[in-house]
């Protein structure tokens, strides 16, 4: 039996994949292709400011110092993404598709709608049906 949110092409079921998050990924990947220098350097300053605390540190807490600026790094990268690129309205539209979905899966258990088109695609843009 077919799942829903699958669709066949070429003899293989593949999951759709809503157009915001596609846009998301294509831009994301795209701002990191262009400034993966900065990032490196970036990411170069994060590793030797956290070697001193780190010195006098031991155990747990020299861990904690090292998965604390690793979050704080790829967090750091992720808001430069955001604010430099404006894609927080892919960001916005990802969040709002996946919403909508749950909603009208709950609504469909609930026996109050009998179906659903996710993402249909019209002209390069996307259209969530309700």
């Amino acid at each position: 039996m077919r799942q829903p949110g699958l669709f066949q092409r070429h003899g293989v079921f593949r999951r759709r994949r809503s157009y915001a998050r596609r846009q998301f990924r294509e831009r994301l990947f795209a701002f990191l292709r262009r400034n993966w220098r900065v990032l490196l350097a970036y990411v170069a300053i994060c590793v030797v400011s956290v070697i001193p605390p780190s010195m006098f540190l031991s155990g747990y807490l020299r861990g904690f110092v090292h998965g604390a600026m690793t979050v704080a790094a790829v967090a750091a990268v992720g808001l430069l993404f955001l604010l430099y690129t404006g894609s927080s309205r892919e960001l916005s539209g990802a969040y709002g598709e996946d919403n909508t979905r749950e909603v009208l899966r709950v609504a469909k258990r609930r026996r109050h709608v009998w179906g659903w088109v996710d993402n249909l695609e019209v002209a390069a843009t996307s259209t969530t049906s309700s």
